[in-house]
């Protein structure tokens, strides 16, 4: 539950607009990842391993300044934030190259996004868009997208990503993200 002991005190120093943080994915097992905006207008995540054990939290508070948020006169768009590393999910596969390991990026989309598609080394990833609410009514979409490192790929960066699209309930595109775009 977003509202468990472990996520409550993540965002007690971060009280989230409307009360509660949003839940983004319980993938993989045992994990819960959410976001919340701030009343200070910034955009935050954490993940959580439930039952909690040492080094199971990744958080990022603020993850997103107002700045990076989408909006009028901004990218449609933010910056792409790593998630929950791979080790400690226990998605780590015994290859020594790396080749099936899952990585999780995180992002800021406008509201209007359904879904969002990642092009990670030359394959698609799909994420659902969660709405965050902000202050004044206004809304953020939040996305949680987990990639699969493909062979001989042990490690990755943002140039492993080619590719950010957003699309709205009608399929159509309403937001690309990056210098490909």
């Amino acid at each position: 539950r977003p509202g468990s002991a472990p996520i409550a005190s993540l965002v007690a120093g971060h009280p989230p607009v409307g009360g509660k943080p949003a839940l983004l994915s319980r993938w993989p097992p045992n994990w819960t990842t959410v976001a919340w905006a701030t009343r200070q207008g910034d955009v935050c995540w954490a993940t959580v391993r439930i039952p909690v054990q040492y080094g199971a939290v990744e958080d990022e508070c603020p993850g997103w300044t107002r700045a990076d948020i989408p909006g009028p006169g901004r990218l449609g768009m933010s910056p792409l934030l790593p998630g929950v590393f791979p080790a400690e999910a226990g998605l780590t596969d015994s290859r020594p190259d790396g080749a099936g390991d899952r990585v999780a990026e995180v992002g800021l989309v406008t509201a209007r996004a359904v879904r969002v598609t990642l092009t990670f080394f030359g394959h698609a990833f799909t994420a659902r868009v969660i709405g965050v609410p902000m202050r004044g009514g206004a809304a953020v979409g939040v996305f949680m997208v987990w990639l699969t490192l493909p062979p001989g790929i042990s490690g990755y960066g943002s140039a492993g990503i080619t590719g950010e699209v957003a699309y709205d309930a009608a399929g159509h595109v309403i937001a690309r993200h990056g210098p490909w775009s």
